[in-house]
């Protein structure tokens, strides 16, 4: 039996997201706007700022949007919203451990990887704790 308090083997309590964050918490360190263009509260003050907003705007996709694969195009006005611009999401993402890269050129697209939901869920709960621009 799996006890809400000690979930075993990468296994989530309900009402939390990966890394032990509220998923109502998570939530608000993403903004939606009328065309669906994800963004950001923030920037992650990281060692790898691109790579970490990036993976958070997938997580973002996948909760609010309910995408599970995120076309470049998307991420780079979703970066830009956020207020750090990004040509080519393939530069930080290609050799990601967190990420599946999917589709060549204007149809490349990225979805997380069970890892990359916990980390990304872990950059989101920085944002709201204080870690952001």
């Amino acid at each position: 039996m799996v006890d809400a308090a000690h979930p075993s083997d990468g296994e989530v309590p309900p009402g939390l997201a990966p890394g032990g964050v509220s998923n109502a918490s998570v939530a608000q360190a993403f903004h939606m706007d009328n065309a669906g263009v994800i963004s950001l509260v923030g920037v992650p003050q990281t060692d790898n700022p691109e790579h970490d907003l990036l993976v958070a705007l997938m997580l973002g996709y996948r909760d609010l949007a309910k995408k599970t694969r995120v076309l470049g195009g998307a991420l780079k006005k979703g970066a830009r919203q956020t207020g750090f611009p990004i040509e080519r999401p393939s530069a930080y993402l290609a050799k990601s451990s967190y990420v599946n890269v999917s589709g060549s050129g204007r149809s490349k697209g990225y979805s997380l990887k069970n890892e990359g939901i916990r980390y990304a869920s872990r950059v989101a709960g920085q944002l709201l704790a204080g870690g952001a621009d």
